[in-house]
């Protein structure tokens, strides 16, 4: 590629990324740790509800007991969920040759996933919001 190609292309691109990043001041940026019985959940998911069930549900994977997720600002409910592979199951049950699939138990109690009783407010900008679950 030529300079005169390189500078062209410069030229188109920085404009396009003028503003990329830039923080939405109508968005919450919601980060923290998610702990269950004192451990850090290694692989889980995370979800913000809204609490009266208007708007979007936001949400992302938790990692080595941290997550991140961008939202509208409002009440949410919030749901953690997360599993550990327990062995292997036939997919079709009644089937001998049934392609198997892994078999999971789910480590954290309902009550913080599909009947949540957690709440969290998120305001616009940066959050930060730790979960500590106790068993």
């Amino acid at each position: 590629m030529t300079f005169s190609r390189v500078a062209m292309l410069a030229l188109v691109l920085v404009p396009v990324c003028i503003g990329c990043g830039a923080p939405d001041p109508l968005s919450a940026q919601v980060s923290g740790s998610v702990s269950y019985d004192g451990q850090a959940l290694e692989n889980g998911i995370i979800t913000f509800r809204p609490a009266d069930g208007q708007g979007p549900t936001a949400g992302d994977a938790i990692t080595a007991g941290k997550y991140s997720v961008k939202m509208m600002p409002g009440e949410k409910i919030v749901e953690i969920s997360a599993s550990k592979i327990v062995g292997e199951e036939k997919v079709y049950a009644d089937m001998p040759d049934s392609p198997m699939r892994p078999k999971t138990v789910a480590l954290v109690p309902d009550k913080y996933n599909i009947q949540s009783e957690l709440k969290y407010s998120a305001a616009a900008g940066a959050n930060t919001q730790d979960f500590s679950l106790p068993k």
